[in-house]
């Protein structure tokens, strides 16, 4: 049925929703006023409604619920779970025994988590309030993500780790290819002796890292420069099929590409890796991190699944969702994929990433999460407006490209190179959070590769800038109160590197005149 049993005893009719049945509004229309109580019966017959809609569509809400709602189905749905079952006696090893009042309160008295030991998305005898929980947080999270342009999968499910973590899982419940080819790679390639991940570059620890963990290595293909776009790097496609036949198509585990990413770097052309993929007969996993809000990302993944090969997207749950982080939602264009990833989770899982998920898609509904994609597009023209007139104020220039809609760069050329952090370290001693300043020169050995000016996602940048983003949530007046904060703290920091230049050009002239007759 599409309801279930309630403290106000809602009705187990398939029909409209209903309020208390016929026994308990007679009960209590002896106690109370019968009017007052037909009322309140009305009033909790739309709540019934509401809550067999979302059972019945398994989607997000048009609209999202009020919190008290939300409240009340939580702890509707916790009622299900046996460790909360009225009279239950738990002799087992695991029985949901929370010892803290405050810990139970934080997680709404669902203790017994998700999944089972073999498969992820498995239902569990003894949480059928939460396993329903799971269920819906799923059906909302792929219906989140066809909403925000990504049309063409068929299933997805939040996972309990974030994404780096995530993708290490992804990568762990890929098939094996075949056996090595023989004769391409010479006897001393390890191409010849362990699986490879074609990884196009990007300076970000953690998409190396799950490579490493998953237990596979990295065969890195530098960016190349963006001849439409000067000053940044795109991926080099030509390269990463150079890097599939070298080390073979039967040693290549899977391409890993990435979209969302710090500027000066471009999202990945996963349309073309896609193809490549689909010609070699090789998986395809997409890092889309932070992409789900931005629709020419979610585009180009459509267009990736339907004429390439694309196995899985793994999404961040707090860059795209705003919840704290701890969570991810992975996508598949085939369920099948998706049941293979979550049969490789080993154990049970913590439920707690998908609750915070599920209240935010509940309150947020369709409408609410369409406003905060539609907000975050309208900012950033003004955002690009406003850093290119500050930019200017210290000849410098912005760096954007119409490739990556989410993030853009502030040129610092005109900083000593050794000085720029500085800039970085002030905005944050004074309440900004998330510019990221990068400097030539930094050197930096990851999973046993090497990069060059680590940070900027090639070898080849010429210049220290300042990267900062337009993500979900943004509003009007971070953009103002950074851009104030911004032209105050490089100001000073300007005034501050002039006044050391003149101490420290006294100090050599001094040095170079010498010591004074009367010394």
């Amino acid at each position: 049925s599409y309801s279930f049993c309630t403290l106000l005893d809602l009705s187990r009719k398939k029909g409209g929703g209903e309020g208390m049945n016929e026994t308990s509004t007679a009960l209590a229309s002896g106690i109370i006023n019968k009017a007052y109580v037909q009322n309140a019966n009305s009033a909790l017959q739309r709540v019934e409604s509401m809550i067999q809609s979302l059972l019945a569509q398994r989607r997000l809400p048009d609209e999202g619920w009020p919190d008290n709602i939300i409240q009340y189905y939580l702890d509707y749905l916790s009622l299900m779970d046996s460790n909360n079952y009225s009279g239950n006696v738990g002799v087992g090893e695991r029985e949901g025994r929370v010892y803290s009042a405050l810990v139970r309160q934080r997680h709404f008295g669902m203790s017994h988590g998700i999944g089972r030991s073999g498969d992820l998305i498995a239902n569990q005898p003894k949480a059928a309030g939460s396993s329903l929980l799971y269920s819906l947080t799923n059906f909302m999270a792929a219906d989140a993500l066809r909403l925000a342009g990504l049309k063409l999968i068929e299933s997805a499910m939040v996972v309990p780790m974030a994404t780096g973590m995530s993708l290490t899982l992804v990568l762990q419940s890929l098939p094996s290819n075949s056996l090595p080819d023989s004769g391409t790679p010479s006897d001393s390639d390890p191409c010849q002796k362990k699986k490879w991940i074609i990884w196009s570059r990007i300076d970000q620890k953690t998409c190396l890292k799950c490579i490493h963990t998953a237990g596979f290595r990295a065969k890195v293909v530098e960016l190349i420069p963006d001849i439409d776009n000067p000053g940044f790097f795109i991926t080099d496609v030509k390269g990463i099929e150079s890097a599939v036949e070298a080390c073979g198509p039967g040693n290549v585990h899977c391409v890993l590409s990435t979209t969302s990413c710090f500027a000066p770097r471009s999202p990945d052309k996963v349309l073309d890796i896609s193809r490549i993929c689909k010609k070699y007969s090789i998986p395809h996993v997409i890092n889309n991190a932070y992409g789900v809000q931005s629709l020419p990302i979610m585009k180009a993944i459509n267009s990736s699944i339907e004429h390439g090969r694309v196995d899985a997207i793994v999404q961040s749950g707090d860059k795209n969702f705003m919840v704290p982080v701890g969570g991810s939602v992975v996508a598949t264009p085939t369920d099948s994929a998706l049941k293979q990833i979550a049969a490789t989770y080993a154990g049970r899982a913590s439920s707690s990433p998908i609750v915070d998920i599920f209240i935010t898609l509940l309150s947020l509904g369709r409408s609410g999460y369409s406003k905060l994609l539609a907000d975050r597009v309208a900012i950033l023209s003004e955002f690009h407006a406003a850093m290119t007139t500050l930019a200017s104020e210290f000849g410098e220039k912005t760096l954007i490209s119409p490739r990556n809609d989410i993030s853009f760069c502030i040129t610092l050329s005109s900083l000593p190179n050794r000085q720029v952090t500085a800039l970085g370290s002030a905005l944050f001693n004074h309440c900004v959070s998330g510019p990221r300043v990068v400097k030539l020169g930094e050197r930096k050995t990851i999973c046993n590769c090497t990069f060059d000016h680590y940070g900027s996602h090639s070898n080849d940048t010429k210049q220290p800038y300042l990267t900062l983003a337009c993500a979900i949530g943004i509003e009007k007046d971070d953009v103002s109160v950074f851009a104030k904060r911004l032209r105050t703290e490089w100001g000073k920091l300007i005034k501050k590197i002039k006044k050391d230049q003149k101490r420290e050009a006294q100090k050599a002239a001094e040095k170079e005149a010498g010591p004074g007759d009367g010394d």
